[in-house]
């Protein structure tokens, strides 16, 4: 589902419809299909951070919602290895995230969007080596289409700001490759994985 260059979608125009359709399209892959695509970012996704030197400890994820690529049983086997798992949490609106640590016996709350999050007893102060951001959309210089709130943006921003190097990963399927045109904020990430 690639656009061609007369149709490049820029941040003030079509973002919601492109966001729209995306959704749609990610909503309509079956459950077997999203199954086997989920079980491929995985096993990617591990590859891939197994490779990065320094090797990586900490990791913040997501929980999956919204037909998102559910990478938790890619989390449970890095936390069986003896790392740390981060979650995000919407604290406050407008601001960066914050993150609480995750664990296998982690009870997580309902958040601000309705999304699971540790609870605010859990918030951590660490900052990950890797952050792993989920991708309504995305284009081939790896910006990343969300579900434009800035949040992951203002995360970004907010580490580069304060001299964290912090290893971004988008995930997506496949079918989220799209053209458009980077937004004034949008953070570029340092990678997107797909299938």
């Amino acid at each position: 589902m690639t656009t061609n260059d007369a149709n490049i979608v820029t941040a003030n125009e079509g973002r919601r419809a492109l966001r729209t359709q995306l959704l749609n399209a990610r909503q309509q892959i079956m459950a077997d299909d999203k199954a086997a695509l989920d079980a491929s970012l995985c096993e990617l996704l591990m590859r891939y951070v197994q490779n990065l030197s320094p090797q990586p400890q900490c990791i913040a994820l997501y929980w999956p919602i919204r037909g998102e690529p559910d990478l938790m049983p890619w989390a449970n086997q890095w936390l069986e290895l003896g790392n740390e798992v981060l979650l995000p949490m919407v604290v406050e609106k407008h601001a960066p995230l914050k993150f609480g640590m995750y664990t296998l016996d982690t009870d997580l709350k309902t958040g601000a969007y309705g999304i699971p999050e540790p609870d605010l007893r859990q918030l951590s102060t660490q900052i990950p080596d890797v952050v792993v951001i989920p991708c309504v959309g995305f284009n081939g210089a790896n910006d990343r289409l969300g579900y434009g709130g800035g949040y992951y943006d203002r995360t970004l921003a907010g580490w580069r700001d304060l001299g964290a190097s912090v290893h971004s990963v988008g995930v997506a399927y496949g079918m989220a490759q799209v053209d458009f045109e980077r937004g004034e904020f949008d953070v570029p990430l340092d990678v997107i994985l797909s299938v």
